[in-house]
């Protein structure tokens, strides 16, 4: 093969190193070139490079010239690969259009081209939360804590951060440009295309020279001395460690050929150098753990059972500890089992006012042929995470709507007895150890579902923490909820946390100029959270905005009947936040028009803002003296006149200054003729807004 032959030409720690160099974090907030390419192809050409020995080694350096040259040509490869794998998944499904069949391509180029399994600086956070458990086994079989694993990996990231950090940081001449162009973007006073512009400038200068110049110190940039470990570790913990992350170049990948096959530096990320370790794609050292361990412990048929019980438990636990930091501990029930003789359980429900959340969290992983586009695998992975996960909640869904009550009883012996018509709306939410973002952009084909029945929100572990972190608000997650699941079929992101970022910067509308494109793609917003993991790496950076400003008005209603509450105030506040920017402008500007209406002859005065599928009505009087009957009657009133599905009334009395809302009321019915309402509602006077 032409791109075997040519990697043979090359030093493959200078190769390897220069490429790292190119897709390093600090320049990969995929403005520069590409750097998910970069990435996949540092990965592919490290994993040739590692089953060729040592003394097959060339001493020859490349440039810049021949390293892009490598990059095109791995893309041409990688597609070529992966036409033949749509080709076989559709001899399979039956399918004539190859490009119908692009469930493959998505899995393998999610795994390939985009961020992976959660953020670097959480992973090994985890790793160690959830395999401390297993720590007897750890020892036993490894000689190591799973904290001790955790430390070397972060300890290795750490050293290869400050040895690249410090080279680049010598490249003054050549990068001192680049640090004032980020500046610029991120203050708004250069724009996205301009950057991209000027950064694709500074890389056309001479690179070659700047490689050369420092030609003698390239090589060592991701070699650390062995001896940097020992400082820090005792020499047998060391060795234990060594032992079962790293190996000797020419002792892995034998089989390695294609991109689509297992690359083994995803669980030995660590080659052997005589007294160096050679880390020659940095990221995976963070990756490398949980997918390691999850693995080995798997295959250990006597402990096998009770490690996934462990981390199933875990998973669960976990699980509860986000969602309750959204909605409360008391309202987030787990480990719940029900029916006539308890045989049936779920995982976790979460009742909050009118709205119920169900639960199912499984710890099933994606296998490494699933993850390199092998369609009987992905089936039967999705099958065991996502699908299984789906029909037990659907199977609780229907118990609780199949009667009046439902109960359910709690590991500790408490009761649980729900009210079905208590709720407004029931979602169903499947929690997975791992990110399945690239399944779910085919999720109408994968998943099995009657017609009638609800799609579930399908989010890894990692990134749930992270979307309840920033998505704290408990009325503003159950909109996004309800706003992500209508992205199914509409909306594609091979990122969860795009749907995040989209939220909080835009709330994920759907303008009607997207209704007619046969695919509506979601890229970049991710990066907006990325902020606390380029920091932990030592990189300055500012935090974009995440949240379209609205007015201080717009915010004091939604506090205001957040304050009041009762039931059903959920369904109010989520019809508002369902007002785009002009529409809560417009809403704001009406209570006050009619407030100073009122204020000025002391008359009753009201406006009606009537939409597509709901309306709201306000209005104002000089007292609170029978205003919550007045609030109440408007809205029956003019839902009625109108027609309207759902309705919201509003009320303010002008001699309570704290508030623009004094009373609420919220209405949802399918509307029906009544003679009397008829009559009734052509009296109504009032302003009308369309």
């Amino acid at each position: 093969m032409r791109f075997k032959s040519i990697l043979a030409e090359f030093d493959p720690i200078t190769t390897t190193t220069v490429l790292s160099l190119d897709c390093w974090q600090m320049f990969a907030e995929e403005t520069i070139g590409d750097p998910l390419n970069s990435q996949a192809t540092l990965e592919y050409v490290a994993g040739l490079y590692s089953k060729m020995p040592e003394r097959t080694h060339s001493k020859a350096r490349p440039n810049s010239k021949q390293i892009l040259s490598l990059k095109n040509l791995f893309f041409e490869i990688s597609q070529s690969y992966t036409i033949a794998e749509l080709e076989r998944v559709a001899s399979l499904t039956k399918e004539t259009d190859v490009s119908s069949s692009g469930l493959s391509h998505s899995v393998f180029a999610y795994f390939h081209y985009a961020r992976g399994e959660g953020y670097p600086h959480r992973l090994l956070e985890t790793f160690t939360e959830k395999y401390s458990l297993h720590d007897d086994y750890l020892r036993q079989h490894y000689g190591l804590t799973a904290e001790q694993i955790s430390e070397f990996f972060q300890h290795l990231f750490l050293l290869a951060s400050k040895s690249v950090n410090d080279y680049l940081a010598n490249l003054k001449d050549a990068l001192c440009e680049i640090p004032e162009v980020y500046k610029g973007l991120n203050s708004g006073s250069i724009s996205p295309n301009d950057f991209r512009s000027m950064i694709d400038g500074m890389r056309r200068k001479d690179l070659d020279d700047m490689f050369l110049s420092s030609a003698s110190t390239i090589p060592n940039i991701l070699q650390i001395p062995r001896d940097e470990l020992e400082t820090r570790f005792r020499r047998p913990l060391v060795d234990a460690f060594i032992s079962r992350f790293a190996r000797h170049f020419g002792e892995m990948n034998l089989a390695f050929d294609s991109p689509t096959e297992f690359n083994e530096l995803n669980a030995t990320p660590i080659i052997l150098m005589g007294n160096s370790l050679f880390l020659p794609v940095p990221q995976l050292l963070y990756q490398a753990p949980l997918r390691t361990m999850y693995y080995d412990l798997i295959k250990d048929e006597e402990y096998a059972p009770k490690f996934e019980r462990s981390i199933g438990d875990f998973q669960e636990g976990k699980t509860s500890e986000f969602f309750s930091r959204v909605f409360g501990k008391d309202r987030v029930h787990h480990s719940l089992r029900y029916g006539d003789e308890n045989q049936f359980e779920t995982d976790i429900l979460v009742t909050f006012d009118d709205r119920l959340l169900i639960v199912e969290s499984k710890s099933k992983r994606l296998t490494a042929s699933a993850k390199l586009g092998n369609y009987d695998r992905i089936i039967r992975d999705f099958s065991g995470a996502v699908q299984d996960a789906y029909n037990q909640a659907i199977r609780t869904k229907k118990y609780i709507e199949s009667g009046e009550l439902a109960r359910f009883t709690t590991q500790g012996g408490d009761n649980i007895v729900l009210k079905r018509n208590d709720f407004a709306a029931i979602y169903i939410v499947c929690v997975t150890s791992e990110s399945y973002s690239a399944l779910l952009t085919e999720i109408t084909r994968l998943l099995e579902k009657d017609h009638d029945d609800p799609y579930p929100w399908v989010v890894s572990i990692l990134d749930l923490e992270i979307a309840c972190d920033y998505i704290s608000n408990p009325y503003m997650f159950i909109h996004f909820l309800e706003r992500r699941i209508q992205c199914y079929g509409k909306m594609i992101s091979f990122d969860e946390l795009d749907y995040v970022g989209a939220y909080l910067m835009h709330g994920l509308p759907f303008p009607p100029e997207w209704k007619n494109a046969s695919n509506v793609i979601l890229s970049g917003f991710a990066e907006k959270l990325n902020g606390e993991y380029l920091k932990s790496i030592g990189i300055k950076y500012e935090t974009p905005p995440l949240r379209a400003p609205d007015r201080p008005e717009f915010r004091h209603i939604l506090q205001t009947l957040q304050t009041y509450g009762g039931n059903g105030h959920t369904s109010a506040i989520i019809l508002l936040l369902e007002l785009d920017e002009e529409r809560r402008a417009e809403l704001v500007g009406a209570i006050n028009q009619v407030t100073q209406l009122t204020a000025k002859d002391h008359e009753r005065h009201d406006v009606t803002l009537v939409y597509q599928d709901c309306g709201i009505s306000f209005l104002a009087a000089n007292s609170r003296v029978n205003m919550r009957n007045q609030v109440i009657n408007l809205g029956i009133l003019k839902k009625y006149k109108y027609k309207r599905r759902a309705w919201l009334s509003l009320g303010r009395a002008i001699d309570d200054p704290r508030f623009l809302v004094n009373e609420f009321c919220y209405l949802k019915s399918e509307w029906e003729h009544d003679s009397e309402l008829e009559a009734l509602s052509k009296y109504l006077s009032g302003t009308k807004t369309d």
